[in-house]
C-alpha cells in the first residue's frame, strides 16, 4: 500500500472535517423559530380559550440563548 497517498487522503479528509466543524461552531445565524412569532402565540391562546383553558401569564416571544453546561461525574467516597 502506498502510505504517502494514504497520508495525503487522510490529511485532506481531516482538513475538510475541520472546516465543516468550524462552520457549524462559528455560524451565529439564528434559526427561524415559528413558535415565537406573535401570530402563532395568538392562535395558540385562541385555541386554548376555545377549549375553556385560560392563560394568565406572559408568553415569551424571544428565544433564550443556551449557555454551556458543565457536567461532572459523581464521586462516591
Amino acid at each position: 500500500m502506498d502510505w504517502s497517498k494514504a497520508k495525503t487522503i487522510l490529511i485532506i479528509a481531516f482538513i475538510v472535517t475541520n472546516l465543516l466543524l468550524a462552520h457549524v461552531l462559528f455560524d451565529n445565524e439564528n434559526i427561524d423559530e415559528p413558535t415565537i412569532k406573535e401570530g402563532f402565540i395568538e392562535n395558540a391562546v385562541g385555541l386554548l380559550q376555545s377549549k375553556n383553558i385560560k392563560v394568565n401569564c406572559k408568553i415569551p416571544n424571544t428565544q433564550p440563548s443556551l449557555s454551556m453546561m458543565n457536567v461532572e461525574y459523581e464521586k462516591k467516597a
